[in-house]
């Protein structure tokens, strides 16, 4: 008898530990640089999401609201916890709304949009022209170790938040399998 109710409590009571697990494992909209309504006086070259979870896919929108022209993006880039939108040129003086997309490591779908101003000097010398040359170069040695980086071991922590939910998830699955078999072994007994 004992038995009979400890693996019908066992039965009943573990959806509730399983599922507040799993919906806690959605990753969330955290912060983005530029920020929302943020105006800048320099340009700039990429835009940054970040999230309080894992996140796998991304894409990213970038639009100039005065002209509906839209931004070219050179590469986006995902991290664990953020996606950065590597620009080709640095965005022109204006208005611009950027609307992003991404699937986090639990699968879970995620979008939004914010909007900010870019209010830059435009004036620029030779000696500026060599200088912004020489950043470029910069950029794309920083860009090329930035994907070295990426494909390293670094790739293996990207997945770590998610594959811990499903391994508790299995853990918690395979003990609910053991206490029905326990259940019907003893039930097959009385009868």
């Amino acid at each position: 008898m004992f038995f009979k109710r400890l693996s019908l409590a066992v039965f009943l009571l573990l959806p509730l530990f399983v599922f507040p697990l799993t919906a806690g494992a959605h990753s969330h909209f955290q912060s983005s640089t530029p920020g929302e309504n943020e105006e800048l006086n320099e340009p700039v070259t990429e835009v940054q999401v970040s999230f309080d979870g894992g996140i796998g896919t991304a894409d990213m929108m970038i639009t100039n609201t005065d002209t509906d022209e839209e931004a070219a993006i050179e590469s986006i880039d995902v991290d664990n916890t953020s996606m950065t939108a590597i620009l080709q040129e640095p965005l022109s003086n204006g208005a611009y709304t950027v609307e992003w997309q991404n699937i986090g490591d639990d699968g879970h779908s995620l979008d939004g949009s914010f909007s900010f101003q870019v209010n830059a000097e435009e004036e620029t010398t030779p000696e500026d022209e060599s200088i912004a040359e020489e950043n470029a170069a910069n950029e794309n040695e920083v860009k090329q170790d930035r994907d070295h980086e990426a494909s390293g071991p670094g790739e293996d922590e990207t997945n770590t938040a998610g594959t811990s939910v499903l391994w508790l998830s299995i853990i918690i699955a395979g003990l609910f399998i053991v206490a029905l078999v326990i259940f019907t072994v003893l039930r097959k007994r009385k009868s």
